[in-house]
C-alpha cells in the first residue's frame, strides 16, 4: 500500500504544553471545587505539538517551530517527538522559562476543558521566526498554525508562509480571543471549531444562529479560501467560494476528544496537499479525528494512515 503523504513536507508553527489532567464525573462550577477520581501528569499537549505529530503519524516528513523550557517535561517531549519521526532541530530551549503546562478536565463522555499556562512558547517570537527564514524556504507543501503562541508571532509566521512560497497554509483559530479586531492574512483553509467560529464571527460562543449565518459573518471578516467548522460528533460544515455543505461525521463511542481538532487538521492539510478531492480530504479527516477519540490521550492516539483507510470500514458516515 503506497501512502501519498510520505511524499509531503509539512511546517508546523505552534505551542508546545505538557498536560495535567483531572478526571471528573462532572464540570466544576464558579466557585466549585471537584475532587477528581483520577489524575494523570501527561506530555502530550499543545495544538503545535499535536498537529506535528499526527501530521509525522501519517506518514509526512514534519518540522516543528516551537519552544520548550530546559527540563525535564521538555525534554521528554522532544525525545518522543523525534521518535515518532518530526524534526525537533528548530524548536528554541528556553534557559529562563519552564515547558508550557496545560490543565485539563474530563468527563466519562469523552469531552474535555480546560487552561493553558505558554511558558517558554512566549520566546517564539518575531526574532526567533526570523531566524528560521532559511527553514521556511526549504521546500515545504504545507504550513500549519495555531493561535496558542503570542498572535502577532503567529500572524508573521503565517507572512513568512506566504513569501516563502509555501502553497498550502491551515489556521487553526484556537483559542479564537486574541484574533478579535486583528487582521488576518490570508490562508487557504480557516479551521475553527463551532464555538470558536462564533466568537469569530463576534457572537455568542453558545449562541443558535445557524452555521451557515455564521459562515457568512466570517467570510465577511477574514480572508480565506475554504472554512471548514467542525462541531464534535455533529456534522462539520464546510464553506468555499460562497456555498456550505453539512458534512456527516462517523458515529463512535468517544473515549477522549483532547487532540481530536489537532488530527483532524493534520489529516485534512495532507489530503489536500496531495491533491485529494475536497470531500475526500475532509471524509479521510473526519475518520482520522473519529479514530482518534476511541482511546485515551492525544499522541498515542493519532492513527496512522493505513489505520485511517481500516476505519472505512467501520462506522459509515452519518448524520
Amino acid at each position: 500500500m503506497t501512502n501519498p503523504f510520505e511524499a509531503l513536507k509539512v511546517l508546523v508553527l505552534g505551542a508546545h504544553t505538557g498536560a495535567y489532567q483531572f478526571f471528573l464525573d462532572r464540570f466544576p462550577a464558579p466557585g466549585d471545587y471537584l475532587v477528581a477520581k483520577r489524575f494523570r501528569d501527561a506530555r502530550d499537549g499543545g495544538k503545535g505539538s499535536n498537529q506535528a505529530i499526527a501530521a509525522a503519524r501519517l506518514g509526512a516528513a514534519v518540522t516543528l517551530l516551537s519552544a520548550v523550557g530546559d527540563d525535564d517535561m521538555g525534554r521528554a517531549s522532544l525525545d518522543y517527538m523525534q521518535e515518532h519521526g518530526v524534526d525537533v532541530e528548530h524548536v528554541r530551549i528556553s534557559q529562563t522559562l519552564p515547558t508550557g503546562l496545560g490543565s485539563g478536565f474530563y468527563r466519562d463522555d469523552g469531552t474535555v476543558m480546560g487552561a493553558t499556562y505558554l511558558g517558554a512558547n512566549v520566546e517564539v517570537t518575531r526574532e526567533y521566526l526570523d531566524g528560521k527564514r532559511a527553514v521556511y524556504a526549504s521546500g515545504f507543501d504545507v504550513f500549519m498554525a495555531q493561535c496558542e503562541l503570542p498572535i502577532e508571532s503567529t500572524l508573521y509566521g503565517l507572512k513568512l508562509a506566504e513569501s516563502s512560497g509555501i502553497p498550502l497554509t491551515v489556521l487553526d483559530p484556537s483559542p479564537p480571543d486574541a484574533l478579535i479586531g486583528r487582521a488576518l492574512p490570508r490562508v487557504n483553509v480557516l479551521r475553527p471549531n463551532e464555538p470558536e467560529a462564533r466568537v469569530l464571527a463576534g457572537l455568542d460562543p453558545t449562541g443558535d444562529e445557524p452555521i451557515e449565518a455564521v459562515a457568512s459573518r466570517l467570510a465577511e471578516r477574514y480572508a480565506f479560501e475554504l472554512l471548514i467548522v467542525t462541531r464534535g460528533a455533529n456534522p462539520c460544515y464546510v464553506h468555499t467560494a460562497g456555498v456550505g455543505r453539512i458534512i456527516p461525521v462517523p458515529q463512535v463511542k468517544a473515549v477522549d476528544s483532547s487532540g481530536a481538532g489537532d488530527c483532524f487538521n493534520a489529516a485534512l492539510a495532507l489530503g489536500l496537499a496531495a491533491g485529494w478531492d475536497l470531500m475526500e480530504a475532509v471524509e479521510f479527516a473526519l475518520r482520522a479525528a473519529s479514530y482518534s477519540v476511541q482511546f485515551p490521550d492525544s499522541w498515542p492516539a493519532f492513527p496512522t494512515y493505513a489505520e485511517v483507510l481500516k476505519s472505512y470500514d467501520g462506522p459509515a458516515l452519518s448524520s
